[in-house]
């Protein structure tokens, strides 16, 4: 394809109405540079430079129609925590609300149920690595706390599916590499830890999701070393290969359902149960705790086959639920 017209790192982008937007970055100096590209005609076109300072290793993501750039590294040894918010329409961008606490290098962003969530990164050498998350409305340009990540880290992976996001890998404070992966449930406002990335402990990765499917790969792992390999997330065995799968412990009801269904665990012990669910290709969708009998569910779910599984102790159970 079209090369980009300046070589570039660090840059970020997002994408509006079917073009691709990349700003800032570094190519021998911190740039405001704003590239659009336009896969129709294979072209590259420049646009109005970033009004900002210039920056690296900041976050950009669209939401509700409008491109954002969040904080980012600008020079000797300062972070900046401004959000910008770009209209591709106008091709303008404008300075919204500063987020909470310091200049973040490297952070972290969601975009869950088409509400924006920010925070975590760090200090330009990693001496400090911040766990806080803030929701963003940019309507009324405020900011919301919401439930700190277990573990800070900066240069961190992130993705969404269904209602859930997925934050996990980066830098800690210490300077150790991560492999620990963790859901954030905004109905809940709780982050819950899954199994760890079976591709080892790494920073600054690609992360996409393509066809529903997130893909994760190449970063860091230690200073001067980088890796190229490529993951997903999931396991095609899941839902066909569970041996209890049938049980009168656990029900899930109605199935098929068009979204509202109720989870029954009349016959467990009194005490907190862990809910799991997962699709067809094994990725956790949805985690809950509760320690009621009956659970109901609604609209939580998009069409397809769910498993759910029930913790309580050193038991486990298992139902399938099907979503017309």
């Amino acid at each position: 394809m079209a090369n980009i017209p300046t070589p570039i790192e660090s840059s970020y982008g997002f994408v509006l109405n079917g073009k691709g937007y990349i700003a800032c970055g570094y190519n021998g100096t911190l740039t405001t540079n704003v590239f659009m590209y336009d896969p129709g005609t294979n072209t590259w076109t420049q646009k109005n430079n970033f009004p900002g300072t210039a920056r690296q290793n900041h976050v950009c993501f669209s939401a509700n129609g409008k491109g954002y750039l969040f904080a980012g590294f600008i020079g000797g040894s300062s972070n900046t925590n401004e959000m910008w918010q770009y209209n591709d329409t106008t091709d303008i961008w404008t300075q919204k609300t500063s987020a909470p606490g310091p200049g973040r290098n490297n952070p972290t962003f969601l975009i869950v149920n088409n509400r924006i969530y920010v925070g975590m990164g760090g200090t330009t050498n990693i001496s400090v690595e911040y766990s806080d998350f803030y929701l963003f409305d940019p309507i009324g340009n405020t900011y919301t706390a919401v439930d700190s990540i277990p573990v800070g880290r900066g240069g961190a992976a992130n993705f969404t599916l269904g209602n859930l996001g997925y934050v996990g890998l980066g830098v800690s404070a210490t300077g150790t590499y991560l492999n620990d992966f963790y859901t954030f449930d905004p109905s809940t406002n709780t982050w819950a830890q899954i199994d760890t990335f079976g591709g080892g402990a790494r920073a600054c990765v690609f992360n996409e999701i393509v066809n529903g499917t997130p893909y994760i790969g190449c970063g860091r792992y230690a200073n001067g070393l980088y890796k190229s390999d490529n993951w997903t997330y999931g396991t095609k065995t899941d839902v066909h290969e569970m041996t209890n799968i049938a049980n009168t412990t656990l029900l899930c009801y109605p199935t098929p359902t068009s979204g509202d269904f109720t989870i029954d665990m009349s016959g467990y012990s009194i005490g907190e149960r862990r809910i799991n669910i997962t699709d067809q290709l094994g990725r956790v969708v949805y985690i809950t705790t509760s320690s009621q009998d009956k659970v109901q569910l609604s609209n939580k779910l998009s069409p397809g086959l769910y498993v759910v599984s029930i913790v309580q102790g050193v038991r486990h159970d298992y139902a399938r639920v099907l979503v017309e």
